[in-house]
C-alpha cells in the first residue's frame, strides 16, 4: 500500500549535528539541510487526511520544541510500503531479464536506496550478491502472502 509523509522545514531552529528517529510509532524525524531543520511525520495512509491535519500535527509539535521556528517551506512525499516490510529489489519478472525494480522502501528511502544501488549494481554486473535473496521481488509465494495483502487491502485507515 501507499503511505503519505508530511514534511516541513524551519528557520531559526536549533542546529542538529545528524538524523535523529523517535522510538515511537508517531515516526516522527528530524534532520538538517545547510541552515534548516527538517522535521517529518505524521504518516498516514495514502488517502486518509480528509481533514487536511498532518501539516497541522508537525506545526504544533514545531512550535513546542522550536517557539521561534520560522516554517520556510512544506510538501509531503509517498512511499510505497511492502508486504513484509523489506523492499523489493531485483529482477522484475523473469520474462523481463533487463527490468529491474527498488520499492517498498517503508520511508527507509535513504538508507535503501544505497542498498538497491549495490544489489542492483552488482547483478548487472554477474556480481554475487548475499543479500540478493532477501531483497528479491520473487522472494516469496503469492498464495502464502495473499492473506496479508488482503487484509491490508481492506484497511482505509
Amino acid at each position: 500500500h501507499q503511505e503519505r509523509a508530511y514534511v516541513i522545514a524551519l528557520e531559526n531552529a536549533q542546529k542538529l549535528n545528524g538524523m535523529y528517529v523517535d522510538e515511537n510509532k508517531t515516526g516522527y524525524s528530524f534532520r538538517r539541510y545547510e541552515d534548516l531543520v527538517i522535521l517529518t511525520g505524521a504518516d498516514r495512509r495514502t488517502g486518509s487526511n480528509e481533514e487536511g491535519g498532518r501539516y497541522a500535527e508537525l506545526r504544533k509539535l514545531a512550535k513546542e520544541l522550536y517557539p521561534d521556528a520560522i516554517e520556510k517551506y512544506n510538501w509531503s512525499a509517498q512511499d510505497c510500503m511492502s508486504s513484509d516490510g523489506i523492499p523489493y529489489i531485483g529482477l522484475y519478472s523473469k520474462e523481463m531479464p533487463n527490468v529491474y525494480v527498488a520499492t517498498g522502501f517503508n520511508k527507509w528511502g535513504m538508507t535503501s536506496s544505497m542498498v538497491s544501488a549495490i544489489i542492483l549494481s552488482d547483478k548487472i554486473a554477474g556480481v554475487m550478491n548475499d543479500f540478493y535473496d532477501i531483497f528479491s521481488p520473487s522472494r516469496f509465494d503469492m498464495t502464502a502472502s495473499i492473506k496479508n495483502m488482503l487484509i491490508d487491502g481492506a484497511q482505509t485507515t
